[in-house]
């Protein structure tokens, strides 16, 4: 790491194989972090095409891995090079609205002092529909009842809250931590590839007494979750159940977990 925080945020972008998405987050972060005082850095996990990229973003700093080490690594990586007070984590297909950053910088100056130590911002579907981003921990009768819902409902909360409130867990598209946070839980949990790491980063931030929080003010488009897809990718798919099933092993109780593996060898 740095020695020493020398900003006030740092926004660390995972990519991989996507350089228009990437393009348009870029353009975007660029957007609303003028006049706050930032860095970007681009963590590219293995993709073939994004070196075209670095000339029209000089002020990147990229860090180039030769395989895809998964979304958590990568971020922790990210991290590990980074010098602010606040970690913002997008995904790629990320897109800020100018207001975002200055949004969450103004709510952690706020909270200054206090617990909380993880911020989600509101996600909007392209189209400008509000997509679900925040939701409650994962039980084994939550992901039950929850299977009569459309698939990208399923994990979130029915009806999220409409201004600033804690909450259980936020998605890692749209993530703001304080650094000290990040570095006292220990980052990320590189067991999760893709998926269920951020719900249990927040579990474990909750235990350390860390409160995570929604803020509708910091909103960005998202452009291409998973829950929405009209063909989900088999492979993600199964990368998606080894993660949820990880979860439930690290947080929930031995009998919840093993019941889960019964049910998702019922569904390949």
């Amino acid at each position: 790491m740095r020695p020493g925080l020398t900003m006030r945020l740092s926004i660390i972008v995972v990519h991989h194989d996507a350089p228009e998405d990437l393009r348009t987050c870029l353009r975007s972060v660029e957007k609303a972090a003028e006049g706050l005082s930032c860095e970007t850095i681009v963590v590219d996990n293995a993709s073939e095409n994004a070196a075209s990229l670095h000339a029209q973003f000089p002020a990147v700093n990229w860090l180039q891995n030769d395989t895809n080490v998964g979304f958590g690594s990568a971020i922790n990586q990210g991290a590990a090079e980074s010098g602010g007070d606040i970690l913002v984590v997008l995904n790629a297909d990320v897109e800020l609205l100018p207001d975002s950053l200055r949004s969450l910088d103004r709510f952690f100056a706020e909270k200054e002092g206090l617990s909380a130590g993880t911020v989600g911002g509101k996600l909007l579907f392209p189209d400008g529909k509000l997509q679900p981003s925040c939701g409650p921990f994962p039980t084994l009768f939550g992901l039950l009842w929850r299977r009569a819902l459309p698939p990208v409902k399923r994990k979130y909360y029915l009806r999220p809250p409409e201004s600033a409130a804690p909450v259980d867990w936020v998605t890692g598209a749209f993530f703001a931590v304080r650094h000290s946070v990040f570095r006292e839980i220990g980052g990320f949990d590189p067991g999760f590839f893709l998926y269920y790491e951020d719900a249990d980063f927040c579990r474990r931030a909750s235990l350390m007494g860390h409160h995570t929080y929604f803020l509708p003010a910091a909103a960005a488009y998202h452009r291409h979750p998973y829950a929405a897809r009209a063909k989900p990718d088999p492979k993600l798919k199964k990368i998606i159940q080894a993660s949820r099933l990880l979860y439930f092993a690290k947080h929930r109780p031995a009998w919840e977990a093993w019941a889960l593996k019964g049910l998702q060898l019922l569904e390949r």
